[in-house]
């Protein structure tokens, strides 16, 4: 049983649809060429169980090795916050496979399965200019235009918009124009903080052609609560892995703007514990304005 509350203090008895094994590795996981490895771990938690805070399932010890093929890779220094990050620059090269694995002293050992990365982006082109028009806030108005080359095959893609600063918000997108008839081709407008996700059922070994409207007034509020000022977008278009796109679509059936809905089993790739790693190819664009 999962019992949830709301905002106005309402609750709600669930039936949760699977056995709970015990605690286990709870693990979320990303390799890319680009920002090489970086591995959350945590421990799972009883559904039916007490609250606990966040910072109390931080795994601080864990052995977490990356590997390619049968080939340890590397291992991951513990940063903080139960992330693992590769301190040594790991080699994570397109088209080849990679596992991981994390061991604790009484969690166990899991184990993923590999992913494949993704290759890189061909032909991306990206444009970023005024409209003319103001937003309902009075602010200006920007649309934002790219095309890239799909390859031959099953492909799956990310979009983030942000300012060019540290830590920025991604940009609430109101407006997707393209050739493309948006819910038959399974592009998703999922909240600012993940962007826009899709698969290539549309364009498969095509130029895709696509554009979104932000706001964009030159002023950002990061989370400092500061406003900075800026005078850069920062595009970034990934490549993702069928894991990722599936633990994205995963986010966004269970999690809203008020925390998240009915609980449900979710896509799992790490056998011995619970979790997801996926795989990018990163693009980045910075557009001065």
């Amino acid at each position: 049983m999962v019992l949830l509350g709301s905002l106005i203090g309402c609750t709600k008895i669930l039936e949760y649809p699977a056995d709970y094994p015990g605690d286990q590795l709870a693990i979320i996981g990303i390799i890319s060429p680009q920002s090489g490895a970086r591995v959350y771990v945590t421990k799972s938690i009883s559904p039916s169980g007490d609250f606990e805070e966040v910072e109390q399932l931080y795994i601080t010890n864990a052995e977490v090795k990356i590997y390619q093929n049968d080939q340890l890779l590397g291992d991951l220094s513990y940063k903080g916050d139960g992330l693992y990050q590769d301190t040594f620059g790991l080699s994570i090269d397109a088209g080849n496979s990679y596992y991981l694995r994390v061991s604790h002293e009484t969690l166990g050992t899991a184990t993923s399965d590999p992913v494949l990365v993704p290759n890189s982006l061909q032909q991306l082109e990206v444009n970023l200019e005024f409209t003319g028009k103001k937003r309902p806030s009075g602010k200006p108005e920007a649309k934002v235009e790219y095309q890239f080359k799909d390859e031959p095959g099953p492909n799956y893609y990310l979009i983030m918009v942000k300012p060019d600063l540290p830590n920025a918000y991604q940009f609430q997108i109101t407006d997707l124009f393209g050739s493309q008839n948006f819910e038959f081709c399974e592009i998703t407008n999922y909240h600012p903080s993940l962007g826009i996700f899709m698969t290539d059922v549309c364009f498969e070994d095509q130029i895709s052609k696509m554009g979104m409207l932000i706001e964009l007034s030159g002023e950002a509020r990061l989370p400092d609560r500061e406003i900075h000022p800026y005078d850069r977008v920062q595009f970034e278009i990934s490549s993702i892995s069928s894991e990722y796109y599936q633990y994205l679509l995963d986010k966004k059936s269970l999690e809203t703007d008020i925390g998240i809905l009915e609980p449900r089993p979710t896509f799992n790739n790490i056998n011995g514990g619970v979790g997801v790693f996926m795989a990018a190819n990163e693009e980045i664009r910075r557009i001065r304005f």
